[in-house]
């Protein structure tokens, strides 16, 4: 534990937006009550990852009921979206599937071809629903069952999030693919070989 919390320190830098993703294996760490056994390992990650400004974003169960697959990003507004799907080849985990939203599409030079990928369209949000929206809530009551600054930051940063899903649409970004796969030589002459069987 100590080498990877060494790499991620090494790895974040507050000035550029970072995300940690994996199978962290750590069944025992409550994300969502900030719980944990105190075991060198669970308590040394958790640390680690608040201290550094990380908030956690997938809460869905991976492998049972377990919540082994973490997403982890220090700027709260560049996930658009997060959900579960079928494991991946012979994983017994579900796969995390996420949305990023991102200013500016890659440049790629070559043919390609577009496709859209929905993003949050910010021209066009209704902010005065945002805004009535926050005015209203009570805000003593959403605090009421913190009982530290990093849980409030989770309930202010839930907040946030809901009322821009809710109130502000998708809008269409152009992203660029290459027209066909390109695969290293052995991995082409395997697919060949592949497809000579099934011919």
């Amino acid at each position: 534990m100590k080498r990877l919390t060494f790499c991620l320190k090494q790895l974040t830098n507050g000035a550029v937006t970072t995300i940690v993703a994996g199978d962290f294996n750590l069944p025992g760490l409550d994300w969502e009550a900030g719980t944990y056994p105190t075991d060198g390992v669970h308590n040394v990650f958790y640390d680690c990852m608040t201290t550094m400004g990380y908030e956690q974003c997938n809460y869905l169960p991976t492998r049972n009921d377990s919540v082994l697959d973490l997403v982890f990003s220090n700027d709260l507004f560049i996930i658009s979206s997060i959900y579960t799907d079928c494991p991946f080849s012979t994983s017994d985990h579900s796969t995390v599937v996420f949305g990023l939203l991102i200013n500016e599409p890659a440049d790629f030079s070559g043919s390609c071809y577009c496709n859209s990928v929905g993003g949050l369209d910010f021209e066009n949000a209704d902010y005065d629903s945002i805004y009535s929206y926050l005015l209203l809530l009570d805000w003593e009551c959403l605090f009421s069952e913190c009982s530290s600054v990093d849980d409030m930051l989770s309930v202010f940063s839930k907040v946030i999030n809901d009322s821009l899903i809710n109130n502000i649409g998708v809008k269409k970004v152009q992203h660029c693919k290459s027209k066909k796969k390109k695969y290293p030589k052995a991995i082409s002459k395997l697919l060949a070989h592949k497809k000579s069987f099934m011919a």
